[in-house]
């Protein structure tokens, strides 16, 4: 195992049936509420790239010693944006692997995808295996708290061009940001219904020492909480269609 790439904070992060995949470590956008700078990674910028395949030696060498595919859900977009420009080439070709191999994908995005990378992928034989996850904890002011992304407008684009080509996707809200996520009720409701699509409403991320452990990090521990705004965000959203937790739920339907 090359100790450099495989581990927390590094390219390919394993733990309890999640495989977490960033090519790149850093994140050129600069999102008010990130925590990469709090693990010790960097927003704002790039620390580190390596190419697709690497990533994908790196499969090869520990698939069915550490994990197995079958059971193993692969994440794109813990340490980084994986649809970012630097990084897209190189997550489109380790998708393709991926889904030669039968893993479930799901990759979170604050990036604009457009209908020319998405003909890169429409041949790929799973694609029931392959979840987009369009970021939205923020549908206001998006161009001071989420500093280097794309519009909403964009996003809401994504999912059309995503819905129109056969692909599955959801709408990403995640972390939960009070005072402040629930602002985007009405236009996440709105796109649910436009396009059919599911959410995952994530918790707010603490360190208070209670609620779900998230797996971002084992040496700095963050925490998963409701509060009342999630709440009745959640109950709001379940009215016009499905609502998950977590991102690997989105698997548990066809």
């Amino acid at each position: 195992m090359n100790e450099k790439m495989f581990g927390e904070k590094k390219h390919l992060y394993y733990t309890n049936g999640r495989l977490f995949i960033n090519n790149v470590l850093g994140c050129a956008s600069n999102c008010s509420y990130c925590y990469l700078d709090e693990i010790g990674l960097a927003k704002g910028k790039i620390l580190k790239e390596i190419n697709a395949n690497d990533i994908i030696f790196m499969l090869e060498e520990n698939s069915e010693s550490l994990w197995y595919p079958i059971s193993t859900i692969v994440s794109f977009g813990c340490y980084s944006d994986p649809w970012a420009k630097l990084s897209r080439k190189n997550t489109i070709d380790i998708i393709k692997y991926l889904d030669e191999n039968n893993y479930k994908i799901t990759l979170s995005t604050k990036q604009y995808i457009n209908t020319s990378d998405l003909n890169e992928l429409i041949e790929i034989k799973n694609k029931n295996n392959l979840v987009f996850l369009i970021s939205m904890p923020i549908t206001t002011d998006i161009l001071s708290h989420e500093k280097g992304t794309s519009s909403l407008r964009l996003r809401i684009k994504s999912i059309e061009n995503l819905v129109t080509a056969g692909f599955k996707s959801a709408i990403y809200v995640k972390p939960f940001i009070p005072g402040v996520t629930i602002q985007g009720l009405p236009i996440i409701k709105n796109i649910m219904i436009d396009y059919d699509v599911p959410v995952v409403l994530g918790k707010l991320f603490t360190t208070n020492g209670t609620g779900e452990l998230a797996v971002v990090s084992e040496s700095i521990k963050f925490y998963e909480n409701e509060c009342a705004e999630y709440l009745i965000m959640k109950e709001s959203l379940r009215e016009v269609g499905s609502v998950y937790e977590h991102s690997y739920e989105v698997f548990s339907v066809n």
